[in-house]
């Protein structure tokens, strides 16, 4: 009562666009740079393989200019830290721990893990809406239940799956 729609707009109903670097991009790019470097391809020739599979665009411009910048010398870490909107400081430390470790391949798998992770959660967030986990905080019903609810998702991870959209 009392309320009149005044404006209607298309949200595309479907997915979220993608931003170039975004969480999905980035876990895809460590997968993949994590098998090519594990199975003995120089980084240059990695990076120059997911740049020649990636679409046109600004992703693939991110992942050139890594390129360049370490066929000029640079470290991997030095050319993501260009790029800190794609890879953040963290990634870069690891990145650079890897790097002086002579393990980028461990610590690139590790990354592949952890930013798949976090683009699930992102994307689990975005369909379940912003401070979801707020919604009835205050009732003790829904204070268990939820509990219960993590608990399931905490077991069935790690018994293996993670089919679930916003673990």
């Amino acid at each position: 009562r009392g309320v009149f729609v005044t404006e209607l707009k298309d949200l595309g109903g479907g997915r979220r666009a993608r931003r170039a670097g975004g969480p999905e991009h980035v876990a895809v790019f460590f997968r993949q740079l994590s098998v090519l470097v594990g199975s003995g391809t120089p980084l240059v020739d990695a990076l120059h393989a997911l740049e020649r599979q990636t679409p046109e665009g600004p992703w693939r411009g991110v992942i050139s200019a890594m390129r360049q910048r370490i066929e000029e010398g640079a470290q991997l870490s030095e050319a993501m830290a260009v790029h800190s909107k794609c890879f953040d400081g963290v990634c870069q430390s690891l990145i650079a721990a890897g790097e002086s470790g002579g393990r980028l391949d461990a610590m690139l798998q590790r990354l592949a893990s952890l930013t798949r992770q976090a683009a699930r959660m992102a994307e689990g967030a975005a369909s379940h809406g912003e401070r979801n986990y707020e919604k009835g905080a205050n009732d003790p019903t829904f204070i268990r239940d939820r509990k219960n609810h993590l608990v399931l998702h905490a077991l069935s991870y790690l018994a293996g799956d993670d089919s679930d959209d916003h673990l």
